[in-house]
């Protein structure tokens, strides 16, 4: 059973490392698209413009897929600990 607990603990933390860096580079790339965004000459270039709004709207939404899925593994992980304390 402590194998098996060991093993699921080792397989959650990998899985939240791996949610923790896919969002660091969405929040930094979230982050430069809201820079450019904030430039007037962006607008000049109706496409880019268009384009960047399209791609911030995509990074908000996979950031709140990953802020929700990362939360349920953290209560996943938190219970676990609390089981292998018990």
């Amino acid at each position: 059973m402590l194998f098996r607990s060991s093993k699921e603990r080792n397989l959650l933390q990998g899985k939240i490392g791996t949610l923790e860096k896919r969002i660091e580079e969405l929040e930094n790339r979230k982050k430069e698209i809201e820079d450019d965004l904030a430039r007037p000459q962006t607008y000049r270039d109706g496409e880019l413009a268009a384009r960047l709004q399209k791609e911030y709207q995509s990074v908000k939404s996979e950031l709140a897929e990953l802020f929700d899925t990362w939360e349920k593994l953290q209560i996943d992980y938190e219970k676990l600990l609390e089981n292998l304390k018990a």
